[in-house]
């Protein structure tokens, strides 16, 4: 009896169970594709994810045009055209990661890869309501026509967004972000890559967020659009419960890794502080991680170039964070820098 293909089978098991637990130290939960489709909706659309025994939401947006939202993260391998509904408690949003769409060939020796090709963005009571209207059962699995999924489409982004929700965006941060686990286009995982360090950026301004700053103002700070005096709106890193303090973070240094002046991170900076002073917040604070650039900029100030209602302040971040942070940036360095030929 030939035994190979057992021995390979058990093999890849063992594979598939390692890369389970590695998965479960990441997301802090079971590694399904549930949990982490929550994860990593969580990371990338700045949702504080509720406890796993709450089983009408899984969480609500910080931040953006749908702050405060309740929603309910479904990750389909598939697109099959049916959704997951409960009636009964709906959230104000169904956020839908999917797999390629399901082709109606059969099944039999094909593979289910778990990744992500499309998003999709539900307002849910709106949503309930059009299948009323229809008279679709609505439950498990739920009938959503190919109409309905073509307006709640965020990615592959559409010029649209979703027709009966409140105006959505999809950054090209996140879009990026996306198709790192979009396991059909190789080349995603390439431009990700890239992207590494604007993964640690965020969790260092969600650090200085949640704690340096609540530390320092006793208060609750949330990243959010402000009306400025020219009549538009911007999107603050950083805005006070009450209103009254604004703040724009950078995680950048004056210099390049080649010690060359960084003109576009100084440009950068500029461009915050532009912003800041339009503004009509009673504090407008620069934060810098970077010490060498908060001492350029305050000597910017000390010349006059620099309005003195810009507070600058140094945020020391935890060690662990500034490391990552460190080796993110070496990271993009050693991309970006040409290779001699041998």
């Amino acid at each position: 009896m030939d035994d190979t293909d057992l021995s390979q089978l058990a093999k890849l098991i063992r594979e598939r169970n390692a890369n389970e637990v590695a998965i479960t130290a990441i997301i802090r939960r079971p590694a399904l594709p549930g949990h982490i489709g929550e994860y990593i909706a969580s990371r990338i659309f700045d949702i504080a994810l509720e406890p796993a025994n709450n089983p009408a939401i899984d969480g609500r947006f910080r931040s953006g045009p749908l702050a405060q939202k309740s929603v309910d993260i479904k990750m389909y391998a598939k697109r099959d055209g049916v959704l997951d509904i409960n009636p009964m408690a709906p959230p104000d949003f169904y956020l839908v990661l999917a797999g390629p769409k399901a082709t109606a060939a059969s099944s039999r020796g094909a593979t289910r890869p778990w990744g992500i090709k499309e998003v999709f963005l539900f307002e849910a009571c709106p949503l309930i309501g059009r299948l009323r209207e229809r008279k679709v059962k609505i439950g498990t699995a739920t009938s959503v026509t190919q109409d309905e999924w073509k307006r709640a489409r965020i990615l592959p982004s559409s010029d649209s967004g979703p027709s009966d929700a409140p105006k959505f965006r999809i950054s090209e941060t996140q879009q990026t972000l996306l198709r790192l686990f979009d396991s059909w286009n190789p080349s995603g995982f390439w431009r990700a890559e890239h992207m590494a360090s604007t993964v640690i950026q965020g969790e260092v301004e969600t650090w200085i967020r949640e704690r340096w700053l609540r530390e320092r103002f006793g208060q609750e700070f949330t990243k959010r659009n402000v009306p400025l005096t020219s009549g538009g709106e911007f999107e603050f890193d950083a805005v006070s419960d009450d209103g009254k303090t604004v703040a724009n973070i950078s995680t950048s240094g004056p210099k390049t890794a080649g010690r060359n002046p960084g003109s576009g991170k100084i440009n950068k900076v500029r461009s915050d502080i532009y912003f800041l002073l339009l503004s009509t917040a009673d504090r407008k604070l620069m934060l810098l991680t970077e010490g060498e650039m908060c001492e350029w900029w305050l000597r910017e100030r000390d010349k006059g170039r620099v309005p003195v209602c810009i507070e600058f302040r140094h945020v020391d971040i935890p060690e662990g964070l500034n490391e990552e942070l460190e080796a993110s940036r070496r990271k993009a360095s050693c991309e970006v820098t040409p290779q001699q030929a041998d």
